[in-house]
């Protein structure tokens, strides 16, 4: 009968007594193809250990294109590592324990699998380790010690900081500007031409204000009228190249830069090949995951997780299933995330956070993003960190998607809805209901109870960012298709305030019935420094309510 092993072999030196010339005396010599021989004709001696003395890490290295597109596997990717003798233990006259043993790395566990004999790619294998627990307690589904990713350099650039006009790029990279200033600009130097497929270019020439030309590994046409910025250049965190540095440019890392006391500690990352295996889940063999500098303490990471990249601490996370293609630069602590946690780069500190499932496609390029509850469904946004920006004691819930922010969003909490928007300055302690899509919102916006249906809205001036106020207001249902260009705080309305014309200064009014259609430009009371409510009678006409000294008075909604 096979030989029961019900604990791991990590242990196979204590059990040995004698050792010789670096080999137990009761272990057997064999190369890789000597003992599948072995296995195929049933020949392996039960109980006895063999030594693998022509082990090897085979592998095809994972890559990508500047499109984020697989790079298929071929020779060029594949890799091979340092000769290092694996022991096994054979089970019965044709299989091993799963558990082995490498003398190279006496305190480490690892499993190892021996069928595998043929790379991705169809190059040769000495089998594979498929699970690794190294001495500090940091763990993969694969050879750790030796397989290293690549990385890129990353490029990014901030979107409120356009620079002068606008451009069109033609595909032979003639840059054909439209109020542009060029000459200001140098030889040399990376853009990025926002829409453009391939994003960053660098300039070749300028000819005058209007007219230079940049070149990159790709150059394709966009057509006219497109914003173009100036490049940040950041370190080798991405997964995939750019435009500019194309294929060639990148260093090559360890999952764990750092495996010391002092370093890279307990970081568990769940398995990732058994799902491309089994499920076709993810584009390579390897997770494609790389923790660089700091301290990476206590993390679990989950299943069917990579191309990820940490750089400095990341402490004390929880990460769940299929936290894929993320860059995070500089902290991120402390965070309990769900599953498909996904595409996004952010290079600040990023901490306390409890993020729900579907947070994904978002660039946060920021100082803090700290101590935010983020439900499911958070994704497509862009936040950006200039001016200090902190993003933070938010409490977000279900489908807070595709949205713009540039500057402080703080203390508010959001329920399901609010897509779509465009926020360029404070927007605070609001508390946002179901509903509120397809805003844009250019001035502060704070402290508001918004329940549903709230769509479709312009607030603030989209010419004058930072003008206009909307704030202290409890609006109801279907407040929909409004344009509110100035002041318009303090007010309760209720449901369907529909696409209505309202000037500055609309407040302290209680809007109790549906308003439809009214146009409130030339209206006095609704912007007086008095209460007004909107109410209707009994002779199915409404009025508007306030008081003439201590007098109700009713007059027509918009006198």
């Amino acid at each position: 009968m096979p030989l029961k092993v019900d604990r791991l072999v990590a242990n196979i030196v204590d059990a040995i007594q004698i050792q010789k010339n670096g080999l137990p005396l009761s272990c057997i010599p064999i190369t890789n193809n000597e003992l599948n021989n072995l296995i195929s004709i049933n020949d392996l001696t039960c109980g006895s250990y063999y030594s693998i003395t022509d082990y090897q890490t085979c592998y095809d290295r994972p890559d990508y294109d500047k499109y984020k597109n697989p790079i298929a596997v071929s020779s060029s990717s594949y890799v091979t590592g340092v000769t290092e003798p694996i022991i096994v233990l054979a089970t019965s006259s044709n299989t091993l324990a799963v558990d082995a043993y490498q003398p190279s790395y006496p305190n480490d566990k690892i499993k190892y699998d021996v069928t595998y004999t043929i790379t991705e790619s169809g190059n040769p294998a000495f089998g594979r380790i498929t699970e690794r627990i190294d001495e500090f307690g940091n763990r993969t589904d694969y050879d750790h010690r030796n397989i290293t990713f690549k990385r890129y350099l990353l490029r990014t650039y901030d979107r409120l900081s356009p620079l002068q006009g606008t451009v069109e790029l033609q595909g032979d990279g003639t840059v054909v500007g439209t109020l542009t200033n060029f000459t200001s600009l140098s030889s040399g130097q990376i853009i990025a031409i926002r829409n453009s497929n391939e994003t960053f270019y660098e300039i070749v020439s300028i000819s005058d204000d209007t007219s230079m030309i940049v070149t990159g590994e790709t150059v394709t046409a966009t057509g006219g009228g497109f914003q173009f910025f100036n490049a940040n250049s950041h370190s080798y965190d991405s997964y995939y190249p750019n435009n500019i540095d194309g294929q060639s440019d990148f260093n090559l890392y360890n999952t764990f830069e750092a495996i010391t006391i002092d370093g890279c500690i307990n970081t568990y990352i769940g398995d990732h090949s058994k799902y491309y295996l089994n499920e076709g889940i993810g584009d390579f063999l390897l997770a494609n995951n790389v923790l660089k500098d700091g301290r990476y303490e206590n993390n679990t990471i989950g299943d069917s997780s990579y191309n990820n990249t940490f750089n400095d601490d990341c402490t004390a996370n929880q990460i769940g299933y299929g936290f894929r293609n993320n860059i995070t630069d500089d902290d991120f602590d402390e965070n309990v995330i769900g599953t498909f946690f996904e595409n996004n780069i952010i290079t600040s500190n990023f901490y306390d956070n409890h993020i729900g499932n579907d947070f994904n496609d978002n660039i946060i390029i920021c100082s803090s993003f700290w101590r935010n509850q983020v439900g499911n469904d958070f994704r497509s946004n862009w936040l950006d960190g200039n001016w200090g920006f902190d993003f933070q004691n938010n409490q977000i819930g279900n489908q807070f998607n595709n949205n713009e922010i540039y500057k402080e969003f703080i203390k508010n909490v959001i329920l399901n809805g609010y897509n779509q928007n465009n926020t360029w300055d404070a927007v605070e302690g609001n508390k946002i209901g179901n509903g509120f899509n397809e805003n844009q919102i250019y001035a502060p916006f704070r402290d508001n109870i918004i329940n549903e249906y709230f769509e479709n809205n312009t607030i603030g001036d989209s010419l004058n960012i930072g003008s206009g106020s909307f704030y202290d207001n409890n609006i109801g249902n279907n407040f929909v298709n409004n344009t509110i260009t100035g002041s318009c705080f303090d007010n309760i309305i209720g449901d369907s305030f529909v696409s209505n014309i309202i000037g500055n200064d609309f407040r302290y009014n209680q809007i109790l019935y549906p308003v439809s259609g009214s146009n409130f430009l030339t209206a006095t009371h609704v912007y007086a420094d008095y209460n007004c409510k909107i109410i209707k009678s009994d002779d199915s006409n409404l009025y508007l309510e306030y008081l003439a000294v201590t007098t109700p008075t009713y007059v027509s909604i918009t006198a």
